[in-house]
């Protein structure tokens, strides 16, 4: 149960008392698979970040096992997940997804396709408008469209 305070009268005993018996719910292999799924999905790990680490794993199966689960079957789980095939290691220490690598490979090359063709371009009017619509634009954003190039 961890460390308690005796002097307080917080031994074992009272806080299983007051708190009852802890819940330690094993996972299927079934939902394993499902809980993984998910966190290597994109509306998992990489759902508002491109990469994660280890700790983020740690966090998601904390949140995949409400009732809890022993330190070291949380950092076993996350080991397990980290090794599987559709997670891919970066040079930082960092992960990322097979999934994600492969979506983010076919934007650069659809980007790359359309160079050249009059493809994503606007004129003077379309991007007065946009600014109109958007008075939030940050200055480095406004910067960055004025530096486009210019077309009728």
């Amino acid at each position: 149960m961890g460390r308690t305070r005796p002097s307080l009268g917080f031994d074992p005993t009272s806080v299983a008392k007051v708190v009852g018996p802890g819940r330690n719910i094993e996972l299927t292999a079934g939902e394993r698979a499902t809980a993984e799924d998910a966190m290597l999905g994109p509306t998992g790990l990489t759902a508002h970040a491109t990469t994660f680490d280890k700790r983020d794993v740690i966090r998601a199966w904390c949140e995949a096992m409400p009732h809890g689960a022993p330190h070291a079957e949380l950092q076993l789980l996350s080991a397990q997940t980290i090794a599987r095939a559709e997670v891919v290691a970066l040079e930082d220490g960092r992960r990322t997804t097979k999934e994600l690598l492969a979506l983010e490979q076919q934007i650069v090359d659809q980007a790359v396709a359309g160079v050249g063709r009059q493809i994503g371009v606007g004129n003077d009017h379309a991007f007065a408008a946009a600014f109109a619509n958007h008075p939030t634009i940050s200055q480095e954003q406004a910067t960055r469209s004025r530096e486009r190039p210019i077309h009728p």
